[in-house]
């Protein structure tokens, strides 16, 4: 998950380490403006390229439709990349959206999501703070109906809720890079909004991170609401 504030704040640290996973880097022309991105070769990497979908915030899409591009042409290039499958987990994946969909290569490889032009959330927050829904698939359809907009090389957004789903299905771990260390996941609507329910984005979700991910919450209200034992550590030098 990419937020524009983030990034701004941050100097676009969570878009390096986008591009990172992906084996990948920015490319700049002549006067050192943004131009898109290159390919690393796999033998200065020194690892396997590892298969990453961006969902966007509205901000980053309005604020920085430059990297946008670039983002969605570092999937291509990875996705299109002669590697071996073991080697390449952008392309594996890419190869089986693609068979999955029965699309052309370049729409199974698409990675970077948002909402429709001028809108914005994906309307879970709404949903979970009126009640208004039943089943936890009620929380999926919405998320995905809304930030299932593919944004490509070009920049122009297409609707993708199947490739979106397809995608999601495959995911392990969902993450969020924060500029502050003042907010979390459970302080404010939005990270559960976009973040949190990115899991249900698919009918029969991974969960090998919810372990993960409860611990790590329940860690973060220990040290907000219980720091009792911080100073008496501090003074015993631990």
């Amino acid at each position: 998950m990419l937020w524009g504030t983030d990034n701004l704040k941050s100097e676009g640290a969570p878009i390096a380490q986008a591009l990172a996973l992906m084996g990948t880097r920015p490319r700049f022309d002549s006067y050192g403006r943004l131009a898109g991105a290159s390919l690393l070769p796999l033998e200065s990497l020194g690892r396997p390229r590892i298969n990453v979908v961006m969902t966007l915030s509205g901000i980053f899409r309005d604020l920085l439709p430059l990297q946008t591009r670039m983002l969605a042409e570092a999937a291509y290039l990875a996705a299109t990349a002669d590697e071996p499958a073991t080697q390449n987990f952008v392309r594996k994946h890419a190869l089986q959206a693609q068979q999955a969909r029965n699309c052309d290569f370049e729409t199974a490889a698409l990675r970077v999501f948002s909402n429709a032009a001028g809108a914005y959330g994906s309307n879970v927050s709404y949903l979970i703070e009126s009640g208004a829904w039943d089943a936890e698939d009620e929380l999926a359809e919405v998320y995905t109906r809304r930030k299932c907009f593919a944004y490509g090389r070009q920049g122009q957004p297409v609707q993708q809720p199947e490739l979106l789903n397809v995608i999601l299905g495959g995911v392990e771990l969902a993450y969020q890079n924060l500029e502050s260390v003042e907010v979390g996941v459970t302080t404010i609507d939005h990270y559960f909004d976009t973040l949190g329910n990115q899991p249900r984005g698919h009918p029969s979700p991974r969960r090998r991170r919810c372990g993960l991910r409860r611990r790590s919450d329940a860690r973060r209200w220990r040290c907000r609401h219980c720091p009792s034992r911080w100073p008496s550590r501090r003074a015993r030098g631990r």
